[in-house]
């Protein structure tokens, strides 16, 4: 590996990327999503109440498909030899 980063850190090194670009995404689009929701319940006189389990499964999809979305390449990064990987480009 590249400056002797084991296999582990570069899929760790990955897998966070990952995580903090879904976090920096789902958590002000869960706030915006909770703030529109309760517009749209005094807009049309609704009770004040918002149910917490759309959010929720939907978070939790997106995230888990944006984790496994990053794994395959994240273990192919690691295992590809950084020389070859240099010549290629």
């Amino acid at each position: 590996m590249a400056l002797g980063a084991t296999r582990s850190q570069v899929q760790s090194l990955f897998v966070r990327q990952t995580a903090l670009i879904l976090l920096a995404g789902i958590l002000p689009g869960a706030a915006l999503s909770v703030a529109l929701q309760s517009i749209l319940n005094k807009l049309i006189d609704s009770p004040d109440t918002i149910n917490p389990w759309p959010l929720t499964i939907a978070v939790i999809v997106l995230s888990a498909a944006g984790l496994l979305a990053t794994i395959f390449p994240a273990r192919r990064a690691a295992s590809i030899n950084p020389t070859e990987a240099l010549r290629s480009e």
